[in-house]
C-alpha cells in the first residue's frame, strides 16, 4: 500500500510541511516522487516515521535521530527498550505522587491517620528518580545494578531522623568543599578536607547499607 504525503501527515499527526522538511534534511524521504511531483511513501516506511516521532518525544535532536537511524537495528531496539523502562519508572513515580496526595487530602479532612514517614515518602522517591536520571547509568556501570537498586530501596525507606541527618551531612559537605575551593594554600592537609571527607562518609553510610571506601571515588 502506498500513501501520499497528506495521508502520511494525517495518519501520523504531523504536517506535510514537516515531512517535506524531513525529506530536505534526508531524515525521512519518500519511496519515490511521482510524475506529478507528489511524494509517495510505502507501508514499510511508516515504522521508521513512528520511530522518529518516538525519539523526538524522548528529547533527541533531529541530528541525533538521524545518527540513531543509521545505527544497527539491535541498537535502535535497545534504545526504545531503555526509554520504555524509563517511562514505566516515571509512571510508577506519578502513581506514588497521586497516592500520597490522596492520603494527604484524606488526612487533612480527618478521615485517616498519616505517619511522618508516609508524609515524606514521595519526596524521597522523587529525589531517587532525579538521581536515577542524572547518574543512574554511571552508577550501574561502576557498581552494578544490584548495588544501585539496593541503595535506592534503602534510601526510600530511611526513617525521618536518618533522612534529616543525611541532609545535614550534605549541607556540611558542600559548605566544606566551597570553602576549600576558595583557598589558595595546600587544601589536602587543611582541617576542612577532613570535615568534607567525614561528611561525605556519613552521607554515604546513611544512603547505602553497604558502605565502601570506593564510593568516595
Amino acid at each position: 500500500m502506498i500513501y501520499t504525503i497528506k495521508q502520511v501527515a494525517t495518519l501520523s499527526g504531523s504536517t506535510p510541511r514537516t515531512l517535506r522538511y524531513y525529506d530536505d534534511i534526508k531524515l525521512f524521504s519518500p519511496a519515490y516522487v511521482g510524475e506529478n511531483g507528489y511524494r509517495i511513501y510505502e507501508e514499510s516506511q511508516l515504522d521508521q516515521l513512528q520511530q522518529i516521532l518516538f525519539l523526538k518525544q524522548f528529547g533527541m535532536t533531529l541530528s541525533d535521530i538521524k545518527t540513531t537511524l543509521n545505527s544497527p537495528s539491535d541498537q535502535q531496539l535497545n534504545l526504545l527498550i531503555k526509554h520504555y523502562k524509563q517511562l514505566l519508572y516515571e509512571q510508577q513515580q506519578l502513581d506514588r505522587q497521586i497516592k500520597t496526595l490522596e492520603q494527604t487530602i484524606a488526612y487533612r479532612k480527618g478521615e485517616i491517620d498519616m505517619t511522618n514517614e508516609e508524609k515524606f515518602e514521595q519526596f524521597k522517591s522523587h529525589l531517587v528518580q532525579d538521581n536515577t536520571k542524572k547518574y543512574g547509568d554511571e552508577v550501574v556501570e561502576k557498581y552494578g545494578e544490584k548495588a544501585f537498586n539496593t541503595a535506592n530501596h534503602h534510601f526510600k525507606h530511611l526513617v525521618q531522623s536518618d533522612y534529616e541527618n543525611m541532609l545535614q551531612a550534605e549541607v556540611e559537605l558542600f559548605e566544606s568543599l566551597n570553602a576549600l575551593e576558595a583557598m589558595t594554600e595546600n587544601k589536602l592537609n587543611h582541617p576542612l578536607a577532613k570535615t568534607a571527607f567525614l561528611s561525605h562518609k556519613r552521607w554515604l553510610t546513611l544512603a547505602n547499607p553497604n558502605y565502601s571506601p570506593i564510593y568516595h571515588q
